[in-house]
This record gives structure tokens, sequence and C-alpha cells, in this order.
């Protein structure tokens, strides 16, 4: 029901458009890559370019940081370790009268919301749009994370789809490891084997402490641990080569570029592979 109802809200509800519709695909994406993508002015309806490909429907994961509920609409705001977005997800007015009426309980009604919580973690499948400029994601479905896997597998599973996207509008070019944003020496295929080497050089814009701490995140150690590291084993693994708050800025350009993400809680990280 909600499915059907908010997918087809808002322009365009209507079927089959012919050459130049937008294909109503489902993309795994982070909040860094819906806050840099482009979008087409002289259309209608709104268009969005991730990857060289246009935009329909989104999934993202990330941890509730702020929550209102108001009568017609809950808005949430996302923080995925790449960066924040607002959702809103708007409510029926029939909402409470269905479970009154002892109907079979809806996966958005208020028993299934008191899981969307603050600090808790949430997957959001929802359509991208933008208002006075500022983008912002309309849910038509949101479900609780029970299993901190699905937020590893969604990262991975970005990271593939980006690629892949790329690849196919470079003509399928290969990409070599040591260019920028490359996973590894086999793309989404997980991290690499004990003892393989990596040329980063492709990643020169970062600072020195930025690179190396790039590099301690995506040790092979690190990379197999299912909690990453702490930023004080950070520390303790770069020694006196950086002060504490040069580090701390380290891993927040880390975080907002896509580099790494946080796991257990705010203070281990763990290297995406980007």
């Amino acid at each position: 029901r909600g499915f059907a109802r908010r997918a087809g809200s808002g322009n365009g509800g209507g079927g089959g458009k012919k050459a130049g519709q937008k294909v109503q695909t489902l993309r795994p994406v982070t909040v860094k890559q819906l806050r840099d993508c482009c979008s087409s002015a002289d259309s209608a309806d709104e268009t969005f370019m991730v990857s060289g490909t246009e935009l329909a429907n989104v999934v993202i994961i990330g941890k509730v940081v702020q929550l209102v509920e108001q009568s017609t609409v809950i808005k949430i705001v996302l923080d995925d370790g790449t960066g924040k977005i607002e959702t809103k997800f708007w409510l029926d007015s029939n909402d409470a009268g269905d479970q009154a009426q002892g109907a079979v309980e809806d996966p958005h009604g208020p028993s299934s919301r008191a899981e969307w919580r603050e600090g808790k973690y949430i997957k959001i499948f929802g359509h991208l749009r933008v208002m006075n400029g500022d983008k912002h994601i309309v849910a038509f479905t949101i479900k609780p994370v029970t299993d901190m896997n699905e937020l590893t597998f969604h990262l991975l599973d970005t990271v593939f789809t980006h690629l892949y996207l790329t690849r196919k509008h470079q003509g399928a070019a290969q990409v070599t490891p040591g260019q920028k944003r490359v996973m590894g020496p086999n793309a989404g295929m997980g991290a690499p084997a004990m003892g393989a080497q990596h040329d980063y050089s492709g990643l020169g814009g970062m600072s020195p402490c930025q690179k190396a701490a790039f590099e301690v995140f995506h040790e092979p150690q690190a990379l197999n641990a299912d909690a990453g590291l702490s930023f004080d084993q950070l520390k303790q693994k770069l020694g006196n080569r950086f002060t504490p708050d040069d580090l701390k800025q380290a891993v927040e350009d880390l975080q907002n570029d896509g580099h790494i993400y946080t796991t257990v809680d705010d203070n281990h990280f763990k290297g995406t592979g980007m």
C-alpha cells in the first residue's frame, strides 16, 4: 500500500513516457552522491544525474540524528558518514483508523515508526527532490536496520554500482589501481588479500595526514576487522607523526569524502575501499 501510493505521487504519476522516459530503477547511494549530483533545469520533472546516469528511486542507509513527527509528516535527518540529508515521510490520514479496526498492521504504523528513533540506523527507499535549493528525500518506505552487515553491504553495493556505471559510460575502459576512488585491485570483491600492495598515487589531492590515515584504514587487517579501527588505534599506528587535532580533521575529511565510515560507534572507522 505504502509503495504504490507514494511511488506514484508527484508530477507525471501516469504510465508510459516514450523516449527520454525516466527509468524506474532503484539505486543504492550515499548522501555525498545526492549532495553532489546535478539536476536538469529545463525539465518540468526534476531529473538528477549520479555516476552519469539518471536517478529515479534511491535506497540509502544511515543513522537518525534528528526526528520530528507532525500530524501529516515525519521529518528525519539522516547521517550516513558521508553527510546529512533530510527525509520527509508523509503520513496517511487514516493510519490510526487502520490500527483501531484491527486490520493487518501497517509496516509504517505507529508501532513500526517507534523504531525510527534517534541513534538508530534505518534504511530509506524514496525519491530525491529539491525545494528552495535544498535537496531532500521523499520516502515511500522506511525500515529499521537490524543487522549492521546491511550497512557494509550497502556501501559496497554503492561503490560497485558507481564503478559499473562510470565504466559503462567510458566505453568499458579499464580503471587500474592507483586511479582515484578505485576499490582495491579487484573492484567490488571486498577486502584485499593479505600482503597485497597498493598504489595510492591517484589520491594525490590528500594532505600527508589524510593519506597516512587512509592507508592505515585500508590495511588488510583493518578492512577484515568487523569494527575497523578506533581513533586511538589510528593514533597508536601513526605514532607522533601528526597531532591529535590534525588526525581528527583528517578522519572527518575522509568521512566526508566517502573513504571511511563509522561502525560500532562514532569512534570506530572502517575503509570503504574508495
